[in-house]
């Protein structure tokens, strides 16, 4: 028997997949305009670089666009941070 997710993670397991998606077609479709080769990222600090850019840079923009707030890097992972910790807890568990 699957395990029965509630509404909540059903959606966010949505975002996720096409996000996930979005960075599949990134890393194993050479012909979009948004390729990135793995062997790119292999040399000096390109890995760093991109997990960078893929976890803090284009999330803030993301949040500075939908909230008309401005934040740099470091206040956009406290906010981040905060929804993980939200997160972590499941739903129904009163708090």
């Amino acid at each position: 028997m699957g395990v029965k997710l509630s509404k909540r993670d059903q959606k966010i397991l949505e975002y996720q997949s096409k996000i996930l998606g979005q960075i599949d077609d990134i890393f194993n479709n050479p012909e979009s305009e948004n390729y990135v080769g793995l062997e790119e990222l292999s040399e000096g600090e390109n890995m760093t670089f991109f997990l960078h850019a893929m976890a803090n840079c284009a999330p803030n923009l993301i949040y500075q666009n939908f909230t008309g707030e401005s934040t740099d890097n470091l206040g956009f992972n406290h906010l981040a941070n905060r929804l993980c910790v939200q997160y972590a807890i499941k739903e129904g568990d009163g708090n």
